[in-house]
């Protein structure tokens, strides 16, 4: 059985394009803190701690290097802007590095269910 990649590049494309046009435009630098432990006060320092490193595993994961502005927990990248040489650097929240990951495991399970139909189907258009 050979597979016709034809048929699976422009659905691939058509969802690489929808998940990057539903990124964030403008991600803010940090207007609020989001950190857990500012939500209560009398959850447990393990917690909280436990809650940080998950975030920053993931931020990890996702190419986000953790940086502290304003006392504020950040996660960065650096992004070329399109028709320039100069870099910026991108900043995201904890939720916002939470809701990145939601995001691109919904891109990745799109992709591999177009990638499944198109193995079972490979002769439909």
């Amino acid at each position: 059985m050979r597979i016709q990649f034809k048929y699976l590049l422009i659905p691939l494309i058509l969802v690489l394009i929808a998940g990057c046009a539903s990124a964030p435009s403008a991600p803010t630098a940090a207007v609020a803190n989001t950190a857990p432990a500012a939500k209560s006060t009398a959850a447990p320092v393990a917690s909280v701690a436990r809650e940080t490193a998950a975030i920053r595993k993931t931020a990890h994961l996702l190419g986000l290097a953790p940086r502290s502005k304003n006392g504020t927990e950040l996660y960065c990248r650096s992004a070329a802007e399109i028709g320039t040489r100069v870099e910026s650097v991108v900043c995201y929240t904890s939720a916002q590095v939470l809701e990145l990951e939601k995001r691109t495991q919904s891109n990745q399970d799109d992709v591999e269910a177009l990638r499944r139909a198109s193995l079972t189907e490979p002769n439909k258009h």
